[in-house]
């Protein structure tokens, strides 16, 4: 004669074993659904700041110059921004202004220069470029190249030295004056 489910000790057990596993993974899967939606939460607060900045400096000026910068106001500068965080001035090699160019049709200027350092670190290369920026916010670096300079690929550094050449680039407001008749 065979015994009801419920007196067979080793059926009531699996039972219970596997409705208890069952409790466990609805823990476990509620858990992390709720650590998501909280991510996702804080995520959503960090895009809704970003996107607030993103429409202040859509609507701030843009600054520009009102004259073509000197070669010899691009090397103080660069010298300042040097000097600010501690990067040797040997370590700039040249600074070359380029002749401003007309954007388009626009009333812009754009006026690139070229700043070559020797043996700076990424972190010197980096303070630079900010240093840079404060110093004078109408000047951004628009590109940056990066080279292993000659004879260092063979040996082992702590510290890594590059070669780098930048490009710094302003700005100038000078409006297209109309042919005279």
């Amino acid at each position: 004669m065979t015994r009801p489910w419920f007196q067979r000790p080793t059926l009531v057990i699996t039972l219970f074993a596997t409705v208890a596993l069952g409790d466990l993974w609805m823990a476990w899967t509620c858990a992390t659904a709720i650590a998501d939606a909280d991510a996702a939460e804080a995520q959503l607060e960090d895009c809704a700041m970003l996107a607030a900045q993103i429409k202040g400096l859509r609507t701030a000026p843009v600054v520009v110059e009102e004259d073509v910068r000197t070669s010899a106001s691009f090397n103080h500068l660069c010298e300042m921004a040097a000097t600010e965080i501690g990067l040797k001035t040997e370590s700039i090699v040249e600074i070359a202004p380029h002749a401003p160019r007309r954007i388009n049709d626009s009333p812009y200027l754009e006026q690139v220069t070229d700043v070559e350092l020797r043996q700076v670190t990424l972190r010197q290369l980096i303070e630079f470029a900010l240093a840079i920026h404060r110093l004078d916010a109408g000047l951004h670096a628009s590109s940056i190249a990066v080279r292993i300079p000659p004879g260092e690929e063979e040996l082992e550094k702590k510290i890594e030295m590059w070669n780098v050449q930048l490009a710094l680039t302003t700005y100038i407001y000078e409006p297209k004056l109309p042919a005279s008749p």
